[in-house]
């Protein structure tokens, strides 16, 4: 149930998005993607996270054309590095890819990484928003907001010093 209500938001932020395919980010999005697919009548494609070495050996499954418009969508944004991954792989394919839209941006600056790049993203929800609806609804404090915000500020990933220290995420 909650699947399918999260689909059916993602949907009506496509809305406006002229697309042909959609494509989830391996491997979290793929329900997301193929419950959406479904709704919308609109083909899914599947990519892998590494190359099948048997029957295809293909990285991306799916019947598709060079040049056709492709949405991506994505379960959650931090650094954008495995959205920005699947774009690629995408794009090396022949498609054109110039939007996704996620359930949670987390606001560090992977959505500012995905623009850099071409992609606009749509989401249902920021963090910063959550935290928001929460404190108003009495659910957390002040201070616990001030404490989340400032680690969101810390942890941006504009940030060089924290870049450094997490290159294991900047390679995703």
């Amino acid at each position: 149930m909650l699947q399918l209500s999260v689909a059916q938001h993602l949907e009506k932020l496509a809305k406006d998005i002229n697309h042909e395919l959609l494509c989830g980010v391996p491997y979290a999005a793929l329900p997301l993607a193929a419950v959406m697919s479904i709704n919308t009548n609109t083909p899914m494609i599947m990519k892998r996270k590494e190359t099948k070495m048997y029957a295809t050996k293909r990285i991306l499954e799916g019947i598709f054309e060079k040049n056709q418009k492709c949405l991506v969508v994505e379960d959650v944004v931090t650094s954008g590095g495995s959205l920005m991954e699947t774009v690629s792989t995408l794009r090396s394919e022949g498609l054109e890819v110039t939007h996704a839209v996620v359930v949670l941006d987390r606001d560090q600056g992977g959505v500012s990484v995905l623009k850099q790049n071409g992609i606009e993203v749509k989401s249902i929800f920021s963090l910063t928003g959550l935290l928001r609806i929460l404190n108003e609804a009495g659910k957390i404090s002040d201070e616990t907001v001030d404490i989340i915000l400032e680690h969101i500020k810390e942890c941006q990933f504009s940030n060089l010093d924290f870049m450094k220290d997490n290159l294991e995420i900047m390679s995703l």
